[in-house]
């Protein structure tokens, strides 16, 4: 399939998307709980619609990314994935927000090659610098490194994956779309057995990014 076979639409994302979503999230979410309940994405659309996108391939719905609106020095500083949530996996979006915050952004595993990421990344960053925001954040999961746990630490590991002598799926990506790491978090998502430093602590990536430009981030519970 080439992209000029392609009919691509990026557009915001409406509650009638949700048995798709769930789809799509439930296949590339398999290992750390699938998709969020259908409550939740209802009330982040509702909150903040103009930080949801999806693209599509006429109907289907074949990438996400998902944002919420947070306060930029609570999110820059040590934090974990269970500060956005609230009762029963309400996102914690913060209407007066001076920064935005990468919850998920993926692509179906079909359409990968396409530099749809790309596209919502893009998008998002479009985003922050229309509503003059501060920046945008996130944490990242770093799931390559369970395989490297025994030889480097962390932040070895991160190093490596920044001098591209390591291929790291997700902070890969992160830092070809001009991402940069801010600091190491420890316990950020601790059913993320893949990212991994010693049980039962678990690793992962915030970044941050000046509005102006062109750095972001994404991530993921």
């Amino acid at each position: 399939m080439s992209v000029e076979d392609l009919h691509l639409n990026l557009r915001n994302l409406q509650e009638s998307d949700y048995p798709q979503l769930k789809c799509l999230m439930d296949g590339i979410y398999d290992d750390i709980g699938g998709a969020w309940p259908e409550h939740t994405i209802n009330r982040l659309i509702a909150e903040f619609p103009d930080g949801q996108l999806v693209i599509e391939d006429g109907d289907k719905l074949i990438g996400v990314a998902l944002t919420a609106l947070v306060d930029y020095d609570a999110f820059s500083n040590p934090h974990k994935y269970d500060d956005l949530i609230g009762h029963r996996e309400v996102i914690l979006n913060k209407a007066d927000g001076d920064a935005l915050y990468g919850l998920d952004a993926l692509i179906d595993k079909a359409y990968r090659g396409y530099r749809l990421g790309r596209r919502l990344y893009e998008a998002r960053k479009e985003l922050c610098r229309s509503m003059n925001l501060r920046s945008i954040l996130a944490g990242g999961r770093i799931p390559q490194y369970h395989e490297y746990a025994a030889e480097l630490s962390p932040t070895e590991y991160i190093d490596k994956v920044e001098r591209r002598e390591i291929h790291d799926p997700i902070l890969s990506f992160q830092l070809a779309n001009g991402f940069l790491v801010k600091r190491l978090l420890r316990q950020y998502l601790p059913e993320d057995e893949d990212s991994q430093a010693t049980p039962p602590c678990s690793s992962g990536t915030t970044f941050s990014s000046s509005r102006p430009s062109a750095y972001w981030k994404a991530a993921r519970r």
